[in-house]
C-alpha cells in the first residue's frame, strides 16, 4: 500500500491542480477495478495519495483524518470482467498456448532446460501439481514479494540465492511468452485497448459537440483510471507493441499513463510508463505512431490499434455461452503485482494541451 500511495502522490504533482481538482469532485474522476480485494485496496492507497493536499474537512468526531474523504470504486463480477480480469475465460487462448505457443523449439528447450529446477521446486512446495514454465509464478511471486518488503525477509528453507535466480529466470523467459502470439495479445490486451480507445474518442466528441447535453457526462470527465494486475499492463502493453519496457514483468505499483491532449485542429496521444516506485514517467514508443518525440494523433492511434481490438470477444474466444457466467479461474501469471493503467482526460483548450 506504501507504493501505491507514493503512486498517487505522484501522479497528484502531475495533475493535481492542473487537470483535476485538489479536491474530490465527482463529474472529474472514475475509477474502475477488478473484483480482487489486493486491487480495491490498492486503488484506495492510491487516491489517498492522489487527493493528499485536499482541502475538504471532514468533521465527523472519530474521522481519521479532516482532509480524508472516500472516493467511489467501482468494478464488476470478476466472471464478467474481460478488460481487467486476465482470467477471464477464453478457450481459444488455451487452445493457442497448447497448440502454438507450447509447441515451439525454443519453448521446449527452455522447458526442458529448467526441468530440474521445476521437479525441485515441486518436491519443496508441495502445491499438489506439478511446476513447470507455464506456473513457474506460482513459485516466484510469493518469494519476490517477500524479498521486495522493505523489513526484510529470509530465504525459505529450500531457497537460496542461487536458487532464486534460477527461479527469476525462469520466470522472466515464461512471461516472454504470455502474450507473444498477436491473437493472445487481442482477446487478452484487446478488451482494455478498445475500452480507452472508444472513451478517448467519446471525449473528442463530446468537445467538438459542446451542445450535445447528452455527452456532458464525457465532457467534464478528466481522469479515467484502471486498477489492475502486472498481467493487465503486460497485456496491454502487447497490444502497442511496447512489452520490452518491463523487462520481463511490470514491478509493484507500476502505471501506463495514456494522455490525450488537442490544438485548434487535431487530438493526440501520449504515453507513458513507470516501472516502480523507484523511477520516473517516462514516454514509450507505440508501433505504428510517428517515432518520439513526434505526436500520435488520436486517428493514427486507432488505426494502428483497431487490428488488436476483438469485435465480438466471447465470440472470438469461444466461449460457452450457454454456461451462466465466464470462468473466474485466475491464470497464474496475475499473481501478486499491483498496477495501474491511467487514462487521463480533461478540457479543450486553444494550444495543444490536454483535454
Amino acid at each position: 500500500m506504501a507504493q501505491e500511495l507514493k503512486l498517487g502522490q505522484a501522479l497528484n504533482e502531475r495533475y493535481g491542480g492542473i487537470l483535476v481538482s485538489l479536491n474530490y469532485s465527482q463529474p472529474e474522476i472514475y475509477v474502475r477495478s477488478d473484483d480482487y480485494n489486493r486491487t480495491l485496496m490498492s486503488a484506495m492507497a492510491n487516491l489517498a495519495g492522489f487527493y493528499q493536499n485536499s482541502t475538504t474537512e471532514v468533521n465527523v468526531d472519530g474521522w481519521p483524518s479532516p482532509h480524508w474523504q472516500p472516493i467511489p470504486i467501482h468494478t464488476v463480477a470478476l466472471g464478467t470482467d474481460n478488460i481487467i480480469n486476465m482470467g477471464a475465460d477464453c478457450p481459444k487462448v488455451k487452445e493457442i498456448m497448447a497448440e502454438k505457443v507450447l509447441t515451439q523449439a525454443d519453448y521446449r528447450t527452455n522447458a526442458s532446460y529448467y526441468e530440474p529446477l521445476f521437479s525441485y521446486l515441486t518436491e519443496k512446495c508441495e502445491f499438489g501439481y506439478k511446476i513447470t514454465l507455464l506456473n513457474i509464478d506460482d513459485v516466484f511471486d510469493p518469494i519476490n514479494a517477500e524479498l521486495s518488503n522493505p523489513e526484510g525477509h529470509s530465504w525459505p528453507n529450500y531457497i537460496n540465492e542461487s536458487i532464486y535466480e534460477q527461479i527469476r529466470d525462469a520466470h522472466k523467459i515464461s512471461w516472454d511468452y504470455s502474450y507473444c502470439d498477436p491473437t493472445i495479445a487481442r482477446l487478452r490486451g484487446g478488451p482494455i485497448l478498445g475500452d480507452i480507445t472508444r472513451r478517448m474518442q467519446q471525449k473528442r466528441t463530446s468537445l467538438a459537440n459542446i451542445n450535445d447535453t447528452s455527452l456532458n457526462w464525457v465532457r467534464k470527465l478528466k481522469y479515467y483510471m484502471y486498477s489492475g494486475h502486472d498481467a493487465t499492463i503486460n497485456a496491454f502493453l502487447s497490444t502497442l507493441g511496447a512489452e520490452y519496457y518491463t523487462g520481463g514483468q511490470p514491478g509493484y505499483s507500476a502505471c501506463v499513463l495514456l494522455e490525450l491532449w488537442a490544438n485548434e485542429t487535431d487530438s493526440f496521444v501520449r504515453t507513458y510508463y513507470r516501472q516502480n516506485d523507484s523511477v520516473e514517467f517516462f514516454p514509450i514508443q507505440i508501433a505504428g505512431c510517428p517515432s518520439l518525440p513526434n505526436d500520435c494523433t488520436l486517428d493514427t492511434f486507432y488505426s494502428r490499434s483497431i487490428d488488436f481490438i476483438p469485435t465480438n470477444w466471447a465470440e472470438e474466444c469461444q466461449v460457452d455461452v450457454k454456461k451462466p457466467s465466464l470462468s473466474t479461474a485466475v491464470y497464474p501469471f496475475q499473481a501478486l503485482i499491483l498496477i495501474f493503467v491511467t487514462l487521463l482526460l480533461a478540457r479543450q483548450r486553444t494550444t495543444l494541451e490536454l483535454l
